[in-house]
């Protein structure tokens, strides 16, 4: 959400080099929002890079979560239910 919000005011810097440091012929206004936009783009990669790792993070979590819940329950079952594969996959109970 940062990252995004970080992109959001690139428009509007160069923007704003354009009407002040191009327009009045600043350059030093124009070296100031290029440094301004180089920084915007260092904290924003800053802010994705930690986003994704925090994204992998909780990816990784939940698929082992779910495995391992899997695997409890697979364990709760017969070996009458295990043996028959239909049983496993289709076992409704007004099937018998």
């Amino acid at each position: 959400m940062l990252e995004a919000s970080f992109e959001l005011f690139v428009p509007l810097v160069v923007a704003k080099m354009i009407d002040i440091g191009i327009y009045q012929k600043n350059a030093g206004y124009l070296w100031r929002m290029g440094a301004l936009l180089v920084l915007l783009g260092i904290i924003g990669f800053g802010f994705a890079i930690t986003a994704q790792y925090f994204a992998a993070k909780s990816a990784v979590s939940t698929g082992r979560d779910l495995r391992n819940d899997l695997f409890a329950h697979i364990n709760t079952l017969s070996f009458k239910e295990i043996d028959t594969p239909w049983n496993f996959y289709f076992n409704q109970p007004n099937d018998k």
